[in-house]
């Protein structure tokens, strides 16, 4: 199913219960929602499937990219494309540092220069360092918290998406896939 949960989800859902319809779901991003959780209940969904992006296992990116964040955000337990936005962002201020300005094709020129090998690994909140490096003339190898953001030819970043089953803690990542 694909739905956002704070939206038409779980209507659908509840109808589907409600009727005998199904009782299993597998979804997208959007419904993996604790709104879902809460309006549902954990027990009326136990084993349902959702995807979602993630960081890649084992990651010190993403370790310390949740650790931050969970120190700064304890209240909340889910968030649609953190780890991307995040990356995103991050991506986009070293490339204006690499251009030294923020000319559209100055940026989009400077990505690469910024994300792919060769250089120096830069890792999420390293701003100092990766700053320090740039002026330095210093190649850069941003590894995101979503895994590595190297552009190919066509300009796409590969990506990480976790299978998460709903258990009786909630959603419970139990693979990755690239």
């Amino acid at each position: 199913m694909i739905a956002y949960a704070g939206d038409s989800g779980i209507k659908i859902v509840r109808q589907s219960l409600e009727n005998g319809f199904f009782d299993k779901f597998i979804g997208t991003d959007g419904l993996r929602d604790n709104l879902l959780l809460d309006e549902i209940g954990i027990a009326n969904i136990k084993g349902s499937i959702f995807s979602s992006p993630t960081s890649p296992p084992e990651s010190e990116a993403g370790k310390r990219f949740a650790e931050a964040f969970a120190a700064k955000h304890p209240d909340q337990t889910d968030g649609f494309f953190i780890q991307q936005s995040y990356d995103a962002s991050f991506l986009l201020a070293l490339a204006i540092e690499k251009a030294g300005n923020t000319d559209r094709t100055a940026i989009r020129d400077a990505l690469r220069d910024v994300a792919n090998p060769p250089g120096e690994k830069v890792l999420p909140g390293e701003w100092a360092k990766a700053k320090k490096l740039i002026a330095a003339g210093t190649d850069i190898d941003y590894e995101g918290v979503s895994g590595p953001q190297d552009f190919d030819e066509n300009g796409d970043v590969t990506g990480f998406i976790g299978k998460f089953v709903i258990t009786d803690n909630g959603y419970e990542e139990v693979g990755v896939f690239q």
